[in-house]
């Protein structure tokens, strides 16, 4: 396999945070951001790929370029009838402003004048029709400070409405997490009965990067979101997933992709063919448990995996994976899942998932290059993980 199986930047570019996923005419736009210039993160723009298939994806190239307010930060798409519209950050270093663009093709967009909403972390609008109040609402992240998160106050979200062509604030969702945990990109997936709130999280408490992905079932009427509780749960277990964003249309089961890296290990990582920042997972397809309140997520195209096995739900099941850069091991018991990559004092990793897995379970390990992708179903559970030089 090689990384046209995932969608990626080219060779010696930068790619990172997934912010738009839509299907237009049986073709599939991804944007994401965006830089020419790796391992330098300067400017960043929107790069887009296409693809018919959610598996084979072609480079566009940048569409979104930086412009007079800045670089383009992450954000999302609304489809409206033939226009797509993107919200999105421009930041210029100093402060973070949200645009509105326009496009028919994908490809050209149009701007205008900022919206209203803007701070020194104010980012990442995720815009949607809230059906509880028959109205558009936006979802801001406002951040710590990456450096200064110390003298901060604890992460937050922002709930907007439109006013005529600015937006006003509603209400603020959180802060559920202590001092230093950032919270961005924020998604909300409307299940009917539930609402599903997804933010990606940065924990810089002693100055760390660790990065996951953490999803809360509960109700947003409009105004705030009453999550049923604070501990929510964590999508994918592994180190390599971050920024994760649902297509574009408001789908009661929409597709999920995510960054299959994180910026503790995306500047570290000797990418094959020298490509840098990391590739987007394999699209996965997302549903809400009614009955245990649990996300789940499944492999969303039919792709052979390179590895299968079976876990009976009572003795413990272990899955080794070695490559040139050092060793990836999956112990799978009732109690829950256990992942360890080590070799590296750069890129060891363990994480402990507690849950409970005493029903047989079908694991399936896809493998692309370095990058793995582990389904557990029945269980609804992903691990995500970079390995240089696996080898199954």
């Amino acid at each position: 396999m090689s990384f046209a199986r995932h969608a990626a930047a080219p060779p010696g570019e930068w790619a990172n945070d997934p912010n738009g996923l839509i299907q237009r005419d049986g073709i599939w736009h991804l944007y994401v951001q965006h830089s020419a210039a790796a391992p330098d993160f300067k400017s960043v723009g929107w790069g887009l790929l296409t693809s018919v298939d959610l598996i084979r994806w072609d480079w566009a190239g940048q569409v979104i370029p930086p412009d007079a307010l800045g670089q383009a930060y992450s954000g999302s798409i609304v489809p409206e009838g033939d226009v797509l519209t993107a919200y999105l950050t421009r930041h210029d270093g100093e402060c973070q402003r949200q645009v509105r663009l326009e496009s028919r093709d994908g490809r050209d967009w149009s701007t205008g004048p900022p919206l209203g909403p803007e701070g020194r972390n104010m980012r990442d609008p995720f815009v949607f029709f809230c059906q509880a109040v028959g109205e558009w609402r936006m979802l801001l992240a406002e951040p710590c400070d990456w450096a200064g998160w110390a003298s901060d106050p604890p992460s937050r979200l922002s709930v907007w409405r439109p006013d005529g062509g600015n937006w006003i604030r509603v209400s603020t969702i959180g802060p559920w997490m202590a001092p230093g945990i950032m919270w961005e990109v924020p998604v909300l997936i409307d299940f009917g009965e539930r609402q599903a709130l997804i933010v990606s999280l940065v924990d810089r408490r002693d100055d760390q990067v660790r990065c996951s992905v953490r999803a809360w079932v509960g109700r947003f009427d409009g105004t705030g979101f009453l999550p049923d509780a604070v501990t929510g749960q964590r999508l994918d277990l592994g180190p390599d997933f971050y920024a994760a964003i649902v297509e574009a249309g408001g789908m009661a089961n929409p597709v999920m992709v995510a960054w299959a890296s994180s910026w503790a290990t995306a500047r570290k990582m000797p990418w094959p063919d020298g490509i840098h920042g990391g590739p987007i997972t394999l699209p996965r397809r997302l549903s809400l448990d009614l009955r245990t309140g649990q996300m789940k997520q499944s492999l969303a195209v039919d792709l052979d995996p390179a590895r299968r096995a079976d876990f009976d739900g009572r003795a413990t099941a272990t899955f080794v994976i070695d490559g040139a850069g050092g060793r990836v091991e999956l112990v799978v018991d009732p109690a829950g899942v256990t992942l360890t990559r080590s070799g590296s004092p750069l890129l060891d990793w363990h994480h402990r998932e507690v849950c409970s897995l005493t029903e047989p379970q079908s694991i399936t390990i896809h493998q692309d290059n370095g990058l793995i992708e582990i389904f557990i179903q029945p269980a609804g559970l992903s691990v995500t993980v970079f390995l240089p030089g696996a080898r199954l």
